[in-house]
Formats: structure tokens, sequence, C-alpha cells
């Protein structure tokens, strides 16, 4: 689900009914009903189709009349700049705006920078406690250095 919630980064080049139809789907399979709720708004704000809409909308009210529209209670963390909370999924702070990089294995946000690897081909970061074992890179395919995955 922090993947695909990841995808509203890229609003501009996907096709906004598919990445929140997926972040729905993901959500409501992870049982994440606040994100799906979410996702569901977005979808029927997306501008589709009057019959497509209505399909939305029913989907949505058999969905929330089973369940609330409640996320479980997720472990919060601070913001490596300013300290306020966010989520292990959030893209950015909502109090000061500050970019969250994802670690390519888990799709977390990166809060402890100091706690990363970063390929050395794609640049990309992930967690080195992560990585148990790896040999290449989950992004890029490129082999990890060999004392990287000595401990793991």
């Amino acid at each position: 689900m922090r993947t695909a919630l990841r995808l509203r980064e890229y609003e501009t080049v996907l096709p906004k009914e598919e990445i929140y139809s997926l972040i729905a789907l993901t959500a409501f399979y992870a049982k994440f009903y606040g994100q799906c709720s979410r996702a569901f708004v977005k979808l029927q704000a997306a501008g589709c189709a009057e019959a497509k809409h209505a399909e939305i909308s029913k989907l949505a009210l058999s969905i929330f009349t089973r369940f609330s529209p409640v996320d479980p209670s997720q472990k919060r963390a601070d913001c490596p700049s300013c300290g306020g909370n966010v989520q292990e999924w959030d893209a950015h702070c909502a109090g000061c705006g500050q970019h969250l990089p994802a670690c390519t294995l888990t799709g977390k946000a990166i809060l402890e920078p100091h706690l990363t690897a970063k390929c050395r081909v794609c640049k990309h970061s992930f967690y080195e406690t992560e990585a148990h074992g790896l040999q290449n890179c989950p992004l890029c395919h490129s082999q990890l250095p060999l004392q990287l995955h000595a401990g793991y």
C-alpha cells in the first residue's frame, strides 16, 4: 500500500483514475479504509463518465456501509527537518513540506537517512536493515557493494 500511495506524486504523468483505483484497491485489501475512502473521493472527483461515476459511488457505498473509513493505528515518526509528525507512507511533511524519499525496498518514507544505503548506479536509497542479503539493487538491479550484504 505504501508504494501505491507514492503514485500520487505522478498525477501529472499517470491517469488519475488509474492511480486512485490502485490506491483504493490496495488500501481496501490492506484494511486501511481511511486511505481507501480518500481514494474513492478522488475517483469521484476525477470527472469520469456518468455511468462510471455511478459505479464508483455504488461500490463506495457498499464498502463503507460495512467498514468505517478509518485506518488501523500506525506508529508515527518525526520529520527529520522540523520534527513534525509524519506517517511511514507520507511523501511530504505536512508541517514544513519537506520531501520524504521512499525506501526502494519497502516503500516507507526515509526518516532516518543515516540508516540507509544508496545504489551507486541509480542513486536511490533503501534502509540497510531491510537489505537482508540482497546482492542487487531492487530498482535498477545493478550489483550492490560487498560490504552491504556481508552483515545481512
